[in-house]
């Protein structure tokens, strides 16, 4: 799995919920950050090209009520939604896989930036390239919400990038709002542009 997940990688370039919720339960249906070898981390990066070309690594494991999941990224300013189809993927699921979001900006004077978003499992991958504008700003913050293993959500938000108005310093949080949107959002509106990284599971086949 992880030899599929670099080269698809390399081509592209804390548990919240109910008090009563079991570690057996959260097990069977959850998902964490992806945790890779220091030479897999490397290689990934040098492929990336730099440290700001964030890339999110993710992998599931689910029961076989859930045969799909969606997987979008939307932008806010300030609080208020401006896109919510930058970019998506929709694709069925079995078992488990590792889920991978790169940005990598185009060579040159272009703002244009190459969103990748692939969902690997052991049969293969499907992946979607879209190429969008990120705000031109000296500094901004991404990072994982998703970090430690938590139980899945129909609706949850994996990462953010943050954008300031000016060169304030900003720090990735809020990973206990993983499964509510609606609040992370809210946390957010100070800034003129966040990028939020959304993933949907469904126990609908693909295509109903």
């Amino acid at each position: 799995m992880k030899r599929l997940l670099l080269a698809t990688c390399l081509a592209a370039v804390a548990i919240a919920g109910c008090s009563e919720t079991t570690e057996k339960e959260i097990s069977k249906n959850s998902i964490q950050h992806l945790e890779l070898t220091g030479r897999e981390s490397s290689l990934i990066q040098a492929i990336a090209g730099s440290s700001n070309n964030p890339i999110f690594l993710h992998e599931f494991k689910v029961e076989e009520k859930w045969k799909s999941l969606s997987i979008w990224l939307e932008k806010y300013e300030y609080g208020q939604l401006k896109d919510k189809d930058l970019a998506r993927i929709y694709v069925g699921i079995k078992e488990k896989g590792d889920l991978v979001v790169s940005f990598r900006k185009t060579p040159g004077e272009s703002s244009d930036t190459i969103v990748k978003i692939a969902v690997l499992d052991d049969k293969g991958s499907s992946s979607t390239e879209t190429s969008i504008k990120l705000p031109k700003y000296d500094s901004f913050a991404w990072g994982e919400v998703v970090t430690d293993k938590v139980e899945l959500a129909q609706d949850m938000i994996l990462a953010q990038m943050i954008f300031p108005d000016n060169d304030e310093s900003i720090s990735i949080g809020h990973t206990d709002l993983y499964n509510d949107p609606v609040a992370l959002v809210e946390a957010t509106t100070d800034y003129p542009a966040v990028y939020f990284v959304r993933c949907s599971f469904s126990e609908k086949d693909k295509g109903e």
